[in-house]
């Protein structure tokens, strides 16, 4: 262990005392999960440990999982997610022989206490976002470490570089525990390159979301919006960067011309962007409701800002058109449209796919998935089984 990383660990260590107090003072079965004491007891057998940053994430595992349970029925599998009391995980979603627990807070002892109970075989850590403190004690427990969906962008450079008290020499060596990083683009593997960690190592198969057909919501707010925005057209622009805001602002209110009524729900590509973006828009002219305030568009809100992580699913579902955003601008990476189809959204985009672009010429035909799957002999062997994908047909409108 480097002298770096060894002041790193040591610093997160004082962290450890206010934590457990809180977490114990709670005194709730969430909280125990934190702290890694199981609420089930371990099965027997072979364990894979799949951990996600948050519940859209988990959603996209499962449907893994039960490609996998499918080729592996004798492998029992763990998903973890962090607490979010907001959207909560639907455990009824999983699969036989797969179990949920939340994450053990970033603190050793309490990674330690879950790494002794679950004794996983595998882990696969889903996103960049992964804590620090967890991969490096899964690391010195000796477990296979497998990093997917990693995106390694400016923006997200700067938080993990965060995580790791901004020293890049520590995020070189916790991204150099992993025996295999798989990518969502070639920037993000040119930038795990650059930090040094070896080219056999990393590969490029896109996002993970292309698996998953159904984001979360909170049906609450889904319901309750729904009641809001009766009668009302609406359309949802996702993920939009600053460079194409203008673009879906000028389609807004070309449309809004014939369809008065219509409502635009805008997602920035950033949500602390959201507030900037409402007083812009003001600025302008425009009515404007912002997420993130808890505000509820009215009869006359024009343009509703959903300026909150996690709740894609939720305008979807509201929205009967979608434009993903980053498709017009190169140099960009757009996102999966299994998001918005799999939700019966009909999707616009522009001429930008990305790595996206098989997989959109894929959704206007019926996959078919491999089912010769290698046996488990072998963390490479799992490793290639998670890259598969399922197509389905889907309608896709091109262009806006």
């Amino acid at each position: 262990m480097s002298f770096s990383l060894s002041l790193f660990m040591k610093a997160q260590t004082r962290r450890t005392a206010e934590v457990q107090i809180a977490l114990e003072s709670e005194n709730s079965p969430g909280a125990a999960e934190e702290m890694g004491i199981a609420s089930v007891e371990r099965p027997r057998g072979v364990l894979v440990w799949l951990h996600a940053p948050d519940v859209t994430k988990a959603h996209a595992l499962t449907k893994l999982i039960r490609q996998l349970s499918e080729d592996w029925p004798s492998v029992h599998f763990l998903v973890t997610t962090p607490r979010n009391d907001r959207i909560p995980f639907t455990t009824d979603a999983l699969p036989r022989h797969c179990f949920h627990q939340f994450s053990p807070a970033e603190v050793p002892i309490f990674v330690e206490n879950f790494l002794k109970h679950w004794k996983p075989d595998l882990a696969v850590f889903a996103g960049i976002d992964t804590g620090p403190i967890t991969v490096l004690c899964s690391s010195n427990s000796r477990i296979p470490l497998f990093l997917i969906d990693a995106k390694l962008d400016a923006r997200s450079f700067s938080g993990v570089r965060d995580r790791f008290s901004g020293q890049r020499s520590v995020m070189r060596e916790v991204l150099r525990r992993f025996n295999y990083i798989d990518t969502v683009d070639a920037s993000s593997a040119k930038a795990l390159s650059a930090l040094g960690i070896e080219g056999s190592r990393i590969t490029i198969s896109g996002p993970i979301e292309e698996v998953s057909t159904t984001l979360p919501c909170n049906e609450e707010d889904r319901i309750h919006l729904a009641k809001t925005l009766v009668g009302r057209p609406v359309w949802f622009a996702s993920n939009i960067p600053k460079v194409e805001e203008s673009i879906v602002l000028n389609a807004h209110m070309t449309a809004s011309r014939t369809a008065h009524r219509l409502l635009l729900i805008l997602s920035p590509d950033s949500s602390q962007r959201g507030s900037d973006l409402a007083d812009e828009f003001a600025q302008k002219g425009l009515r404007v409701k912002l997420r993130s305030l808890g505000e509820i568009p009215d009869d006359e809100t024009q343009i509703y800002i959903a300026d909150t992580d996690g709740e894609r699913g939720l305008w979807y579902r509201l929205a009967t058109v979608s434009f993903l955003g980053c498709s017009l601008a190169a140099g960009h990476a757009i996102q999966s449209p299994f998001e918005a189809a799999g939700l019966g959204s009909a999707i616009l985009h522009g001429p930008n796919l990305g790595t996206h672009r098989k997989v959109y010429e894929a959704l206007n035909s019926e996959g078919e998935r491999d089912r010769s799957a290698p046996q488990p002999n072998s963390p490479t062997d799992f490793f290639r089984s998670l890259r598969r994908t399922n197509p389905r047909r889907w309608r896709i409108l091109h262009g806006i």
